[in-house]
């Protein structure tokens, strides 16, 4: 899915499924939903998206060791969370970025993290909930600095950039849209340099 070979990565979640099913392992099952999921989210079907990732996110959640499912859990909520962004249901998309991140634990040092505070920064920033979203942003472009993780970060520091702006601490600001631009030149991301020209 990171190459958006959706066609490619669709082939081989169906054959996955196919193999857990036959084995009845329901962890491997959810994690393939999962992914078909977000192929289905990835061609804009999001009716199909959401049947696949409500499948996953209830099989994980009925697992009989759930704890060491913990974070397959957190990324189905994310992916839930990023379909209900995308269909602008940004109350339902803040609901599941939240119980992503609690299962995640306050330290969040898991890949992905910085990802989650953006995209829930991002949902309520749309429903112009600017303490939130304020707060999202910022714990994610700390969460970029502490851990090292690039992904999100340009897009953290730049949003955090202009809440610093907005209450005229511009060393603060002028540090963090210096973090963004230099994460941004090793990346090269386009929708993190679209966020950071905004």
């Amino acid at each position: 899915l990171a190459l958006q070979s959706t066609d490619l990565a669709e082939r081989y979640t169906a054959t996955g499924m196919r193999l857990a099913e036959r084995r009845g392992d329901a962890a491997r099952m959810a994690m393939f939903e999962r992914l078909r999921g977000n192929c289905f989210c990835q061609r804009g079907e999001y009716d199909k998206s959401n049947y696949y990732l409500l499948e996953a996110i209830e099989t994980l959640g009925r697992l009989p060791n759930p704890d060491s499912f913990r974070l397959q859990l957190a990324g189905a909520y994310y992916d839930f969370g990023r379909v209900c962004r995308q269909r602008q249901d940004y109350a339902g998309a803040c609901s599941h970025y939240k119980k992503a991140l609690a299962l995640i634990g306050e330290e969040g040092r898991c890949p992905g993290t910085v990802w989650i505070c953006v995209h829930y920064g991002r949902a309520a920033f749309a429903l112009e909930d600017h303490v939130g979203a304020r707060s999202m942003f910022r714990r994610g472009y700390e969460l970029g600095e502490l851990s090292g993780e690039p992904y999100g970060l340009t897009a953290a520091a730049a949003y955090a950039a202009w809440y610093e702006m907005e209450e005229e601490n511009y060393d603060r600001a002028a540090r963090a849209l210096a973090m963004a631009r230099e994460v941004n030149a090793r990346l090269g991301a386009p929708l993190e340099e679209g966020i950071l020209c905004f």
